[in-house]
């Protein structure tokens, strides 16, 4: 009888545990989906500075700027 009430007990301990730790990953998968916003947030903002800059003829059109642009918004759509 003692040995199942300890057998419960850890059992309980292990429960709690896993549940701390679920919480805890939980957290940390939000906090990246809330950053990953913000950097799209950011890059959408750029390129949208960017092309007016380039519409108004204030900056000649920056190829290898796009071109790294949009490779990086494709490597944080594959995340």
């Amino acid at each position: 009888m003692i040995g199942r009430k300890r057998l419960a007990a850890g059992e309980l301990v292990e429960s709690a545990a896993l549940k701390r730790e679920r919480a805890s990953i939980e957290k940390l998968r939000s906090e990246i989906g809330e950053r990953l916003e913000e950097v799209k947030r950011r890059e959408t903002a750029l390129e949208s500075r960017l092309r007016a800059l380039e519409e108004s003829g204030a900056a000649p059109p920056d190829d290898d700027l796009r071109a790294g642009v949009e490779e990086r918004s494709l490597e944080l759509d594959r995340r």
